[in-house]
């Protein structure tokens, strides 16, 4: 569906009272909404901080998250659990928000791209002239391949990055502080963010506990809970991310979290490029099942 036929439909949600009403019925429930972002800015994070908190939602830590998986801790109602991806410099801008409305945040920090400035998602679309032929006009094709062969390829555009592209990522000192922030918490997001569906089940491991070693070694956190970095998986890939010392997974996949979630991945709703409207939909788990209804009954096809 074009943009124009996706705000309407999201205003048709916002503004019909549907959508108000899905939130009557979530906050009936004893579960937690994960919420999770890459990149925002401080006046788009604390517009929807603020919405969140008008329709009177309460927000949580990781490890109250992580109690509440574990029966430690009891919830009641649907409360808010937001976290951020990949260590992007943004990420400092939100703390004066959190600090003013008391937000707990929830960082995933991978430790590659934190010391040398850079994601690979990154150096892969901006550096495309060093990449082999076959991958300069889809570079996406880079995350089909094994991984392996990918950081072969990866590993010579972190040399060319030098000098030639702005660090994206936040510092070691600049994780040091975040980390030290009593509303922040830190959890594991690998050591350089493969696919690691394309790993090896000892590339996998390695990936894991070298992060966790080195988040141990910066901060003094060793992380029970990791977000899949792409939030791409299969069978193999938890069995062998629970064989670590990792005891919780969290997913990019809608949904809400329930307390019988300790095995299969936790679902955390994306804010997307979208308008404010949709925004506030796929926060809610409200966006996906009105979009693959009219998907049956229009064979329309939303993104």
């Amino acid at each position: 569906m074009k943009k124009a036929a996706k705000y309407l439909l999201a205003l048709s949600l916002f503004c019909s009272g549907a959508l108000k009403k899905e939130i009557t019925r979530l906050k009936k429930q004893s579960c937690i909404l994960g919420i999770y972002a890459h990149e925002l800015g401080a006046k788009e994070f604390e517009k929807y901080i603020r919405w969140l908190l008008r329709q009177g939602f309460e927000f949580i830590s990781l490890e109250e998250v992580a109690g509440f998986l574990e029966g430690r801790y009891e919830i009641n109602g649907c409360k808010i659990w937001f976290s951020l991806d990949d260590g992007w410099r943004s990420n400092l801008e939100l703390i004066p928000v959190i600090e003013k409305y008391n937000i707990p945040l929830t960082l995933f920090i991978p430790t590659y791209p934190v010391e040398t400035g850079y994601d690979r998602d990154t150096l892969e679309h901006e550096l495309t002239e060093y990449l082999p032929d076959k991958y300069k006009e889809n570079v996406k094709l880079l995350m089909e391949i094994p991984e392996e062969e990918r950081w072969n390829i990866d590993r010579e555009l972190y040399n060319q990055a030098k000098g030639k592209l702005k660090r994206v990522v936040i510092t070691i000192d600049e994780l040091k502080k975040l980390a030290q922030h009593p509303l922040v918490s830190i959890g594991a997001h690998t050591h350089t963010h493969p696919v690691l569906s394309k790993c090896s089940k000892v590339k996998i491991k390695e990936e894991i506990v070298l992060n966790l070693l080195k988040l141990k070694g910066y901060v003094n956190v060793k992380p029970e809970l990791l977000a899949l970095p792409n939030g791409n998986y299969n069978g193999r890939v938890l069995e062998t991310i629970l064989e670590t010392d990792i005891k919780h997974i969290a997913s990019i996949e809608n949904g809400k979290i329930l307390n019988d979630n300790t095995v299969l991945p936790l679902p955390r709703n994306g804010i997307a490029t979208a308008s404010f409207y949709e925004n506030c939909c796929r926060m809610m788990d409200f966006w996906y099942p009105n979009t693959q209804k009219i998907k049956q009954e229009l064979n329309i096809k939303l993104s």
